[in-house]
């Protein structure tokens, strides 16, 4: 599904481990609960997010338009945001356990 068109995709407690949706327009999509091990999502449109208790465990975000991305609850253990736009993001009550390595070089973050 690599630069696929998905704006507004409803994605809630899907099953997407290793899938690859880099290049993806998927403008607030709705990725609720869902299971994204290892997903690539580079330069990813993913404005307006709901990733709300997702589980992005070596997650690749890197280069993505995340902002005003909600990812309250979610687990980010060592997934990249490398380049990334962060601005308005939300990481409330966000997983981060002490092993994490959560990368964010080069990220716009305000």
């Amino acid at each position: 599904m690599s630069g696929s068109d998905l704006n507004g995709v409803n994605f809630s407690e899907a099953k997407l481990n290793g899938a690859n949706l880099e290049g993806a327009n998927l403008i607030t999509p709705n990725f609720s609960n869902a299971l994204m091990r290892s997903i690539k999502l580079n330069s990813a449109d993913l404005t307006k997010a709901n990733l709300t208790q997702a589980y992005l465990v070596r997650a690749n975000l890197n280069w993505s338009k995340l902002y005003d991305a909600n990812f309250s609850e979610a687990n980010l253990d060592e997934a990249t945001f490398i380049g990334a736009n962060l601005e308005k993001v939300k990481f409330v009550n966000t997983t981060l356990p002490e092993s994490t390595r959560l990368y964010f070089s080069f990220a716009t973050a305000r």
